[in-house]
């Protein structure tokens, strides 16, 4: 069931959920006002008995079979394409988000929620970077080998003499895709990829996860997304970072 309401409205609360009429049921009403007092936001209230008032709140939220988006009030727009058409215009201004021409149209013609074709956007854009190659990077080994290899941990091998271990601690440098961009980029992926129920578009994220397969999955923090930087090398990548970091304040909130 999927839902469109906006910013300070009402959303009626009947014995039964109906989509055409805009209104769901007492169970999933209270399953909103329990997930805004979880979220700290305060989505919802009630607004007398049969409806729900949305606080100041915009964005998607999914519960159960119900899949809410909550549009902001714009004056003079009333038709929900033309509000998303406006909210990515206001990301694409703020937070420096590219968005091409030729993905505004394609964008304009769904009436998919906003945040769906966001994460399609992104996932598209993911798809060409892939394709392109994953950036490797030297990352650095300790392990014990059977074979030499790099540099010995001289101290290690000792102790291990002790215990007469026929292994080598060895320490190397080694190419590889499992960096720390790759990994946000991936975990990006996994975080969109259920909202992505075209077959087209799981076909995609079927292949990104594929060439993905040797990125650790991950869950970033703060911390790690700060450390994230770009260089001459991979600064075709900087949109991408700016989508993951908006796909992350969008699924901040949990989900029941």
């Amino acid at each position: 069931m999927k839902l469109i309401a906006y910013e300070q409205g009402q959303i009626p609360v009947r014995d039964r959920a109906d989509v055409d009429l805009g209104c769901i049921d007492l169970a999933l009403a209270e399953s909103l006002v329990d997930l805004g007092d979880r979220m700290g936001a305060r989505v919802v209230t009630w607004q007398g008995r049969h409806a729900l008032r949305l606080n100041q709140f915009v964005g998607a939220l999914r519960i159960g079979d119900l899949h809410l988006e909550v549009l902001p009030k714009l004056d003079g727009l009333s038709d929900p394409s033309d509000i998303r058409r406006n909210l990515l215009a206001m990301l694409a201004e703020t937070q420096d988000l590219e968005v091409r021409a030729s993905e505004l149209v394609g964008f304009l013609e769904n009436a998919e929620p906003f945040l769906t074709a966001l994460a399609r956007l992104y996932c598209r854009r993911l798809l060409e970077a892939v394709r392109r190659g994953l950036r490797q990077d030297y990352l650095l080994h300790n392990e014990l080998l059977p074979h030499l290899r790099g540099k010995v941990d001289w101290a290690t091998h000792v102790k291990l003499q002790a215990t007469q271990r026929l292994e080598f601690p060895c320490i190397f440098d080694e190419r590889s895709e499992d960096t720390p961009l790759n990994r946000v980029l991936k975990a990006a992926l996994l975080t969109v990829a259920p909202n992505l129920e075209s077959p087209r578009m799981a076909s995609v994220v079927t292949e990104l996860r594929h060439a993905m397969d040797a990125v650790t999955d991950i869950n970033p923090v703060p911390d790690l997304m700060a450390r994230i930087h770009t260089d001459r090398m991979n600064r075709q990548l900087e949109p991408l970072l700016t989508f993951t970091a908006l796909q992350n304040l969008a699924s901040s909130a949990p989900q029941k």
